[in-house]
């Protein structure tokens, strides 16, 4: 993608991985280290911050809202 760094690209695909995580009903009961383990994110910081940069809303407040 021209323009972005490659830690951006990599994080919007993360992030999309886990709003398709959160959106499966099966993922219901994962908690949100998981997720963003299974994500590739190393830390519940980068992960909280990438995806409410992404979605405007924290993880938690995306799954309240589903």
């Amino acid at each position: 993608p021209a323009g972005k760094k490659f830690n951006q690209y990599l994080n919007e695909v993360r992030i999309k991985e886990a709003v398709h995580l959160l959106t499966v009903n099966k993922n219901k009961n994962l908690c949100i280290d998981e997720l963003a383990e299974q994500t590739g994110f190393t830390n519940r910081t980068s992960f909280y911050r990438a995806f409410k940069q992404a979605t405007g809303l924290s993880p938690r407040e995306f799954r309240k809202n589903m």
